[in-house]
């Protein structure tokens, strides 16, 4: 199959726009931060964040220096992420743990600008020591 210049003059700036657009959308809820409590199960303020009521992950930081973020608090693991979702929720679970017990620091972002809601959320952890 042969694509003529035009064709391909055309899309590829298409294909650029849409790689860029994916790489730029995630928004960094932490950085430097600390892991303070890691939480498994079905809390009050879970709303969506645990969709089957139990096998959600909940934790608390602190020393977060991500711009327009609050300093302390809590956040999710995304929805999908849950501990019943596979190798990925264990994964982000024992990130977490690994954190809180070695007092590593941490980033994590969120795919769907998910930082600031009511039950926020990330879907990517980044740990590294002191």
């Amino acid at each position: 199959m042969l694509i003529n210049k035009k064709t391909a003059l055309f899309l590829l700036p298409i294909s650029f726009s849409i790689f860029s657009t994916s790489a730029l959308s995630k928004q960094m809820c932490m950085q430097d931060a600390k892991v303070t409590a890691v939480e498994i199960g079905f809390i009050e303020s879970s709303g969506y964040e645990c969709p089957d009521n139990g096998n959600c992950i909940r934790f608390e930081y602190e020393n977060n220096t991500a711009p327009d973020m609050d300093r302390s608090g809590y956040s999710y693991v995304l929805y999908n992420m849950n501990l019943n979702d596979g190798q990925k929720g264990m994964a982000m679970y024992d990130m977490l743990k690994t954190a809180k017990i070695m007092g590593y620091r941490f980033e994590a972002a969120s795919n769907i600008n998910n930082c600031k809601s009511k039950t926020p959320s990330i879907d990517s952890i980044k740990l590294y020591s002191n």
